[in-house]
Parts: C-alpha cells; sequence; structure tokens
C-alpha cells in the first residue's frame, strides 16, 4: 500500500543516500578498518575526500525535494522542516556514541539499557523514521497513521542497530576482510 507510489519509492531511495553518509562518517569516528568484511571507503578514498562526500550527501536529499515537481510548496516545506528535525537527532544520537567510545576508559560504568536504547533510536532509528513522517507527507496520511508508521519503522531501524553492534562484538568476519578483499 505505501509503495505504490513513485515518490514514495524515491523517498526511499533517497533515504540510502543519508545512511550512506552517514556509513562513511561513522567509520572514520570509530576507527573502522573493515565494515562487514569490507575495507571502508575512508581507507580506499582517504578520510578528506570521504568526509566531503558524505556532507555532500546531507543535501542531496533536499535538493531532490526542493527541485521535484512532484510535490507542492507546503509538502515541499513540510518535508524541510522534518529533515532538518531528525538530522539534528542523528547528530544528537551520533554524537552521545562517540562521547561513549572516546570516554569509555574513564566512564565509571556502562550506558543503561535505557540510554543505549535512546542513543540507537537517535542515530539509527531515526533514518527510517525519517522516511516514515516524510511518507506521511507524500501520501497526506493523518498524524495518528504518521505516529503509528513512524514508530513501527524507528524501531526496525533500532533492531537493525542492535543486531549490528551485536555482530561488531562478536563476529570475526563482520568486521575482518572478506575473503574476495584479502
Amino acid at each position: 500500500f505505501f509503495f505504490n507510489d513513485t515518490a514514495t519509492t524515491e523517498i526511499y531511495t533517497e533515504q540510502i543516500v543519508g545512511s550512506v553518509r552517514c556509513v562513511q562518517e561513522t567509520d572514520i569516528e570509530d576507527k573502522s578498518i573493515y565494515r562487514r568484511g569490507k575495507k571502508c571507503v575512508h581507507l580506499m578514498y582517504g578520510e578528506d575526500l570521504s568526509i566531503n562526500a558524505g556532507n555532500a550527501m546531507y543535501f542531496i536529499p533536499l535538493n531532490y525535494i526542493f527541485k521535484s515537481n512532484k510535490f507542492t510548496e507546503e509538502q515541499k516545506l513540510q518535508m524541510a522542516k522534518i529533515y532538518a528535525e531528525e538530522m539534528v537527532s542523528i547528530h544528537f544520537g551520533q554524537g552521545i556514541d562517540i562521547y561513549w567510545h572516546n570516554l569509555n576508559h574513564k566512564l565509571q560504568s556502562l550506558p543503561s539499557e535505557e540510554e543505549y536504547l535512546l542513543v540507537v533510536e537517535q542515530k539509527t532509528g531515526v533514518l527510517l523514521r525519517l522516511a516514515a513522517r516524510l511518507i506521511g507527507v507524500v501520501l497526506e496520511l493523518e498524524q495518528r497513521e504518521v505516529v503509528k508508521l513512524s514508530k513501527f519503522m524507528e524501531s526496525l531501524g533500532v533492531a537493525f542497530q542492535i543486531k549490528d553492534d551485536v555482530l561488531n562484538l562478536t563476529c570475526l568476519l563482520y568486521t575482518s576482510p572478506s575473503p574476495r578483499d584479502s
């Protein structure tokens, strides 16, 4: 039902662009060498180019929205507002995550489950929540439908991040080169 609309499909495509940006910069912040068995982009092309390309990715979705003739001016403004709100959330979540990993040797205790889940909602769940909110604007859904869809999509992002974190901590294949890249 949600994917029969071309504009909705394009919004999901734009979300992929945003995800790529986050991955590139997160790998640099975490000093990662491999991501899911492949050498990190910043190690292949340099940190400066990776950061610049990642930052450019912030503007591609907004550029698409404002240049598109598929949305009304009101929809464009609503989507830009939503996009700005959620970008702040992503940076809040990633900022706390950076704080934790930079100071983990000085912290008196590990973050609580509640703190961890809040950060995961903000740094990963937000990407899918953003897509849901944008879809709500495009399809002119009622606010209660947007809230339900946003919460569901956010929970998928949280589940993905939990799995990703567990694999990063426990699976050598996840943080090592794949046989093709060796």
